[in-house]
């Protein structure tokens, strides 16, 4: 690979983005504020009594029309409840102003619920919009940004005036915090000043920043702010000067995932992480954003750079691994050893993934099914890499607040639409339910999904094929602990799927000491075998029609209905065994899947690299 040029050997600096500023205390903000619609009135102290939203717009009149405020509580709004700011309001400040026992309970509200959050996190979460406003996170270029918020994000977003004018007045208190966090999204900075964060480099980047934008950024401290740890400037540095990928022993792993949004492959990446850190290595983590429904509120916590000269890619090929660097605001380097972190669940890769594989050095398999897949066809070295699983937190979750006789045995099917409902299967858990037991025997059924409202059609088809009595399906997005809360509630966890990369729900419930009744067929065998719980014999299928994802023409597994409802009847029958089985199993599955095991085999591989024993 070919080390990327330094600032200092670029031969000219590309030109700033342009300036559009808006200058939230000065006079000629009411103007600016009337041509777009946005309301700058002030409510009296009496008004404030009315609801945080009258607060709001108070505290936001205080500080435009009182420069001394502003200059002696700088930070005002962006401290919050517990800045200085508050804490004035609520003593003498309060007096002073007249403000009422129930306008201070309405300011305190405010300054508790931080209304310009769900701007930043809307600009923190589309990528589109960092493009087309690049500064909308500065005050020198907000302008344009302010059209945006007033037109697009009042009817896209909902936005109120509220969240619009707290997130203009906290980007003006904290112009630091914010050109930094532009540059963490900006990979045209990032690739100009390599060592802006660091304190060799931001005396450059900031005598850039003044000469490109003038009085407009206003004062920048000499120090560097505290964005990256002491070690991890080190780290880039040694990564910038690097003339190979890897020089040395590797001090750390950069990470590229959806760390923001729920989903199995947030839960792969976040066990990846703590994996490799309790094997003693450090991590950066960059968030690569997904069009989402409700608004990840942590983003600012996932803007890692590529600190270190390895980078592991735990993202599905498609359909956004190409575009990753691109979408995450992340400027990719030229001297960093890639890894591509792939599941799959079919016996051949698809074609479009051959692109994905030419942007990395090798690809890590999660389990020996997938390796196979992935060496039949891919350019770059396959390595099998088992991931580790942790169980977290259980919330209780009672029989009681489903409907669920104490007396009954349990089973429980979990998954999600957007994983295919005809790769899942649970049609046929149903049917082998439906012939192990009668209407009279105590046995429920329970079913759990989630993406229904999105998938509808597919929820639609569940529910018409389910129906009847003693089952049970949920569709609904649960956290993590209620989610092993419910495992934990039923007896015994069953997965007809028809093709496993892994098999997540599989481990938890292994994990968690419970019967476990699964196909016998793809990636889950790296963790299930004949002792340790129940296979369901299978017949090996070519898919008739194409689905999205899997395409007709492949293979993949039918289960035997008649074998799981056998296996579903003997543990109805005998419990007792099947939970022996279970415990029995259970400090095997704890030890093979560990997030000690799992770092301790990632880090055999990345020394092997460090050696020169890479792809």
């Amino acid at each position: 690979m070919v080390r990327p040029r330094s600032h200092s050997e670029s031969p000219f600096l590309a030109p700033a983005f342009e300036a559009a500023p808006l200058h939230v205390w000065d006079n000629s903000f009411a103007e600016t504020a009337a041509a777009v619609q946005l309301g700058i009135e002030t409510p009296s102290a009496k008004e404030v009594e009315s609801n945080p939203a009258r607060a709001a717009a108070f505290l936001f009149g205080l500080l435009r029309s009182n420069e001394y405020l502003r200059r002696r509580f700088p930070r005002a709004l962006s401290e919050g409840e517990s800045g200085r700011f508050s804490r004035w309001l609520q003593g003498k400040g309060g007096k002073r102003l007249r403000l009422s026992d129930l306008a201070l309970q309405h300011v305190g509200a405010v300054l508790r619920q931080q209304p310009g959050q769900r701007v930043r996190d809307v600009y923190l979460n589309d990528p589109e919009l960092q493009r087309l406003y690049p500064l909308g996170l500065l005050p020198m270029g907000q302008l344009h940004f302010l059209k945006w918020l007033t037109t697009h994000g009042r009817r896209d977003q909902l936005l109120t005036d509220e969240e619009i004018h707290w997130f203009l007045q906290e980007s003006a208190e904290d112009m630091v915090g914010n050109l930094c966090l532009t540059y963490l999204l900006q990979p045209r900075w990032q690739e100009q000043f390599p060592l802006a964060l660091t304190q060799k480099g931001w005396r450059e980047f900031t005598r850039w920043v003044r000469a490109s934008y003038g009085n407009l950024i206003g004062r920048l401290p000499w120090m560097v702010p505290r964005v990256l740890t002491r070690a991890e400037q080190r780290s880039l540095e040694r990564m910038v000067a690097a003339a190979t990928p890897i020089e040395g022993a590797i001090h750390g792993v950069n990470l590229l995932s959806h760390f923001c949004n729920p989903s199995g492959i947030q839960q792969a990446a976040l066990w990846t992480k703590a994996a490799l850190e309790r094997a003693g290595w450090r991590t950066s983590c960059r968030d690569v954003p997904v069009p989402r429904r409700v608004l990840p509120k942590d983003r600012a916590r996932w803007l890692g750079l590529e600190l270190y000269p390895v980078t592991i890619l735990n993202q599905a090929a498609t359909p956004y691994f190409v575009s990753g660097y691109e979408r995450s605001g992340l400027y990719c380097r030229e001297n960093v050893y890639r890894i591509a972190y792939w599941a799959w669940e079919l016996e051949a890769v698809p074609d479009e993934w051959l692109q994905a594989a030419e942007l990395v050095d090798e690809i890590w398999a999660p389990t020996a099914f997938v390796e196979k897949a992935m060496r039949s066809k891919m350019p770059r070295p396959v390595y099998h890499v088992l991931p580790g699983v942790e169980v977290g937190p259980i919330e209780q979750v009672t029989r009681a607040s489903l409907n669920i006789p104490e007396n009954h045995f349990v089973f429980l099917f979990m998954f999600d639409f957007h994983s295919q409902l005809h790769r899942k299967n649970p049609m046929a858990v149903f049917r082998a339910f439906r012939e192990a037991f009668r209407g009279e025997d105590s046995a429920t059924l329970i079913i759990k999904t989630a993406g229904g409202d999105v998938l509808s059609a597919d929820l639609a088809l569940l529910r018409e094929t389910i129906r009847g009595a003693n089952v049970i399906l949920l569709d609904e997005m649960m956290t993590r602990p209620r989610a092993y809360g419910l495992i934990a509630m039923s007896d015994c966890f069953v997965s007809l799927h028809r093709s496993e990369g892994f098999g997540l729900g599989l481990a938890e419930a292994m994990l968690m000491g419970k019967p476990v009744i699964a196909t016998r067929y793809s990636g889950n065998l790296d963790f299930m075998n004949q002792e340790n719980s129940l296979l369901v014999d299978y017949e090996k299928i070519e898919i008739k029609e194409d689905r999205p994802i899997y395409t007709r023409g492949n293979y993949w597994a039918e289960p035997s209905v008649a074998h799981a409802a056998f296996l579903m009847r003997d543990v109805y029958e005998h419990p007792e065994k099947a939970c022996a089985r279970a415990l029995r199993a259970q400090p095997g599955v704890q030890s093979l899947l560990s997030l000690e095991a799992a770092g301790q085999r990632m880090r055999a591989r990345l020394e092997q690299i460090a050696v020169g024993q890479g792809g």
